[in-house]
């Protein structure tokens, strides 16, 4: 990922994700969100599991967001997951039969998903 560089001349500063940190290049979250979550931790509302496949009201919000003309997205269309890796792991799990298809991947790739070949090979 090192190796990645923008378009020359291009108007937004490069910002590498790879490895999901934006604290490791000086971005905090803003004060808004940082208020909510400690506004959540502490009415000891929201302690405990979410639901596997999301909380419902960002479901929802995601759908609405996502839906176009002609092309509607239901909250039960949505599905959350714990980071990429975990988003990785569902779609191939649940487009793949194991033993009847085969994963080709570049020699070198990301820890998690040379992981996951092996896994449904």
């Amino acid at each position: 990922m090192e190796s990645l560089n923008p378009p020359k001349n291009h108007p937004k500063k490069f910002l590498n994700l790879a490895l999901g940190d934006p604290t490791a290049h000086g971005l905090a979250p803003p004060k808004v969100l940082l208020d909510a979550m400690h506004h959540a931790l502490d009415s000891c509302q929201s302690n405990g599991y979410f639901p596997a496949a999301g909380e419902q009201k960002a479901r929802a919000s995601i759908a609405t967001y996502s839906s176009r003309d002609g092309f509607p997205v239901h909250e039960d269309d949505v599905v959350i997951a714990s980071g990429c890796s975990g988003a990785l792991e569902l779609v191939i799990g649940a487009m793949i039969d194991e033993g009847t298809c085969a994963i080709s991947l570049p020699l070198k790739c990301f820890s998690n998903a040379c992981t996951l070949k092996y896994k449904y090979q």
